[in-house]
């Protein structure tokens, strides 16, 4: 973590080595082989917030490199299910409804054949 405060008395060595941490961490975000996906993916978001457009088929993009980078190939995928959410909002909703009614449909199911076997 970056901290704003000085080390020591404040010199003018303490603040460039301050300088260094925090550079050596942009180089490290800037050098991540996720950043152009991660940047797609939070413009979209902020334009569709911005718009509130109508549902939209969300552009294919990539699920991120395979290769190391500061973790930000994380939030690629969690990203692209977000602006698929808020851009079908009625089937995302039927699936929620749907995933939560299955296994009530399957246990009647099954009670109602158990209970025909037994007689």
């Amino acid at each position: 973590m970056i901290t704003t405060q000085l080390a020591g008395d404040g010199t003018l060595g303490s603040l460039t080595s301050m300088l260094a941490t925090a550079g050596g961490f942009l180089t490290n975000v800037l050098e991540d082989p996720a950043l152009p996906a991660v940047t797609n993916l939070v413009q979209q978001v902020y334009t569709t917030e911005k718009a509130r457009a109508t549902a939209k088929t969300p552009s294919a993009t990539p699920t991120g490199p395979k290769v190391p980078g500061v973790g930000l190939s994380k939030l690629v995928k969690p990203l692209q299910t977000y602006l698929w959410v808020r851009q079908n909002p009625v089937k995302a909703k039927l699936i929620a409804v749907g995933v939560l009614l299955a296994p009530v449909l399957l246990g009647m199911g099954i009670g109602r054949w158990t209970k025909r076997c037994r007689t």
